[in-house]
């Protein structure tokens, strides 16, 4: 049986800014890729980053969502740990 997406409702946040390509998940990928690399998942404050906003353009659970705090554009010292997290999860 496949797995149902989770729907888009009206509270997905949608990521206004196009997506760095470094960033944007892969043909063939998803969102397991990061499974064993959520302790390295760069955070802004105490947050880890919303990977659903920033790598796949939107979060189905927008104001629901515990990370929503992530909901906009980042700091470029978080996008270069962004970058650096992005070159470790998909050259281990």
């Amino acid at each position: 049986p496949s797995k149902k997406r989770p729907r888009q409702g009206r509270d997905a946040a949608d990521n206004p800014k196009p997506i760095p390509d470094k960033w944007k998940l892969k043909d063939g990928e998803n969102f397991s890729l990061f499974k064993e690399y959520t302790s390295d998942v760069p955070k802004v404050g105490q947050v880890n980053i919303c990977l659903k906003y920033h790598c796949g353009g939107s979060c189905p659970r927008g104001s629901k969502c515990p990370l929503r705090s992530t909901h906009k554009d980042l700091p470029d010292n978080i996008k270069d740990k962004m970058n650096t997290f992005m070159d470790k999860v998909r050259n281990t």
